[in-house]
């Protein structure tokens, strides 16, 4: 195994201490002095190293589709039990371990290096912030490690999202001229802040579109011209090989790199591994018949508009549908990878629809057994992320269709060109979303729901100064 993996192991399974309210200010200097600390490459990778933990783990995918994924335990979204009296994501820590390194990475006088590493930490710092926006909203900036005797940043205010989105896509455009373009797999290149940039402005951009905010365009431009730029330079493209690629590219133990940008990675030789397998068993995992609904049948029809579509018998639903369908959910036939007889579905599934994403041989069955890689970015997302961009703009051609590979993973409905208009419908005239299935409807509070309080006890910190989401308060349970 590669040293440096190896190397990365060790610091994503370092434990990192939780601190809210004072994490900004918390000081690493008793331990390293910056004077000794980043004169190479090596310390300055090192360093930036630990940044990678922020992203979501295996485990955390469930969660991260619990609208359509759930499971015994529910969660306190469903549940209705999200609180600002203990909200817990209001943490900064990661933030001030960014902005630290970019306060002293000049120390380091390899220009090549300092210039890589400090793409790392733009394109990190423009991550952490795009998870805030998406769950805050208004948050504030800092760029600037903040002193225990800076009390006007301690006790800042949220500013606004626009300033804040600025700075996420100056950040992304700074990763983007500073990053390698050599692809890497488990460390951050051009490609990867290209993908991310088109992923942060399509969700800003249809963000601001449908609450009807100004400079909707702009970013939904932006979306569509960094995803462009990804198609046509990076070199990625899907991965296609097989009967059932869609289904091997997330229960393969090392990441298909034709198709995957960035992925998470999982060790039995460093035992760092993860308990996916187990959870979908043990916590009796199911998809929703709303997520169920959104596959089109194999002729790329809308499931939706057959006859009787929503009393069909399970055998009569899953039959003729998009191949990923059967790739994804346990339908008849299905046999486990290694397994050499068919998987009886023994409806453990809450709702009978179990998961088989991320599902790989039965060795790996058992409690923190699976060391599957799990992908963070991959090119299937950035042709999507291009063509609902231009779908959204009004602007979408079929040559626009065409570069998209509208066609994902051999769920391409018989190989045949998918036709704008008549295969690929949108919701309005000339504009709005892909394959929107008007006859789904989900129940969803807009002025409260789409976004979580601000913890009460940073509130009383701030003496007031930061301001409460609509529809929250800091003692009442939603």
């Amino acid at each position: 195994m590669n040293l440096n993996k190896i190397y990365r192991y060790i610091i994503l399974s370092l434990p990192l201490v939780g601190l809210v309210g004072c994490e900004l200010t918390k000081i690493p200097e008793d331990t390293i002095s910056p004077e000794s600390y980043f004169q190479n490459g090596s310390q300055l990778e090192l360093w930036t190293n630990g940044f990678y933990a922020q992203f979501d783990n295996a485990e955390s995918v469930a969660g991260t589709n619990a609208d359509d994924n759930i499971d015994n335990a529910l969660g306190d979204v469903l549940m209705g039990q999200r609180s600002a009296a203990d909200e817990s994501g209001w943490t900064w820590t990661r933030l001030r371990d960014i902005n630290y390194f970019l306060q002293n990475s000049y120390r380091c006088e390899d220009a090549a290096a300092r210039k890589q590493y400090e793409g790392v930490a733009y394109f990190h710092r423009a991550y952490f912030y795009y998870v805030k926006v998406r769950r805050y909203g208004d948050v504030p900036w800092y760029d600037q490690v903040i002193k225990t005797t800076d009390a006007q940043f301690l006790y800042q205010p949220r500013d606004s999202r626009e300033l804040v989105m600025q700075h996420i896509m100056d950040d992304l455009d700074n990763a983007i001229a500073m990053l390698p373009t050599a692809k890497d797999p488990v460390h951050v290149t051009k490609w990867t802040a290209l993908a991310l940039k088109s992923r942060v402005a399509l969700f800003e951009g249809t963000f601001r579109k449908y609450r009807n905010m100004d400079g909707w365009e702009k970013y939904l431009k932006l979306a569509a011209e960094a995803a462009e730029t990804f198609i046509n330079e990076s070199g990625y493209k899907l991965y296609t090989t097989g009967d059932t690629p869609y289904r091997d590219l997330f229960n393969s133990l090392t990441a298909k790199t034709e198709e995957v940008i960035l992925t998470r990675t999982y060790s039995s030789t460093a035992n760092v591994l993860h308990g996916v397998q187990f959870n979908i068993t043990n916590e009796r995992q199911g998809f929703t018949k709303r997520f169920m609904n959104h596959y089109l049948m194999a002729d790329g029809s809308y499931y939706s508009s057959q006859a009787n579509y929503d009393t069909k018998i399970f055998t009569d639903e899953v039959a003729g549908r998009d191949p990923r369908l059967a790739q994804t959910v346990l339908c008849p036939g299905y046999i486990q990878k290694g397994a050499s007889t068919v998987t009886t579905n023994s409806l453990n599934a809450l709702t009978g629809y179990q998961p088989i994403k991320y599902v790989a041989e039965s060795q790996y069955d058992g409690s923190n057994k699976s060391y599957t890689d799990f992908p963070l970015f991959r090119t299937a997302e950035v042709y999507l992320n291009f063509a609902e961009a231009k779908a959204e703009l009004g602007t979408i051609s079929q040559s626009d269709i065409n570069k998209s590979l509208y066609t994902d993973n051999k769920g391409s409905f018989n190989g045949t060109t998918k036709k704008l208009g008549t295969d690929v419908i949108l919701t309005g005239a000339n504009s709005g979303n892909i394959h929107a299935l008007g006859s789904i409807t989900v129940s969803w509070n807009e002025d409260r729901d789409y976004l979580w309080p601000i913890p009460a006890s940073e509130r009383v910190l701030s003496g007031g100064k930061l301001t409460q989401n609509p529809g929250w308060t800091d003692s009442t349970n939603f």
